[in-house]
């Protein structure tokens, strides 16, 4: 499981930009797994990280949440499907929200997806990709679970090479709440 596993590092603002760090506070990357950690080693800290790899996917929801935590219209049916299959964030920002799954994007299917006006976008990676994670977990989704057909369906509707869809179809999303909940992980400042 993803807590278990040695893909671990520790974050920092550097001019605006995420970077990953070791605990030791030298450079940590993505293409690198001699400088990843366990969870243990990293866990005491205020900004840690994870690093996606197989059998990981992650899927970045950015500025679907408003200023005060409400779910935007166009990421309910998003959210609703990926709630159903991973663990899930409330990212840095507050703005956005993080999800953790098993899969592997089809071959061809592109990385983001552009909504609207702003910084609002579909991220999708499952490799070589430094994930930064809060703690916050977003409507008790904490278990990552197999989510192939739903990453399957998000490439194909957003993430292929000629998308099917402009822009997310709202629809209801299933009865969650949109709080997120602390986990129970404490860290210390990140010097």
């Amino acid at each position: 499981v993803l807590f278990r596993s040695k893909r671990w590092c520790c974050w920092r603002l550097v001019r605006g930009t995420k970077m990953p760090v070791q605990a030791t506070g030298t450079a940590a990357k993505s293409n690198d797994p001699s400088t990843w950690a366990e969870f243990e080693t990293v866990e005491h800290f205020d900004r840690v990280a994870t690093f996606l790899e197989e059998p990981y996917c992650g899927v970045d929801l950015d500025g679907c949440l408003e200023e005060n935590g409400g779910l935007k219209q166009w990421a309910w049916e998003l959210v609703a499907r990926l709630s159903e299959v991973s663990y899930s964030e409330v990212s840095p920002s507050g703005l956005g929200i993080k999800f953790i799954t098993k899969a592997r994007k089809p071959e061809g299917s592109r990385c983001t997806h552009k909504i609207g006006e702003g910084k609002q976008q579909i991220e999708c990676y499952d490799h070589s990709r430094f994930w930064t994670m809060t703690g916050e977990v977003y409507a008790g989704c904490d278990e990552i679970k197999d989510g192939q057909a739903v990453i399957d369906w998000l490439c194909g509707e957003y993430l292929s090479q000629t998308p099917k869809a402009a822009e997310p179809k709202p629809q209801q999303p299933a009865a969650t709440s949109n709080k997120p909940q602390q986990r129970a992980i404490q860290h210390d400042a990140l010097m």
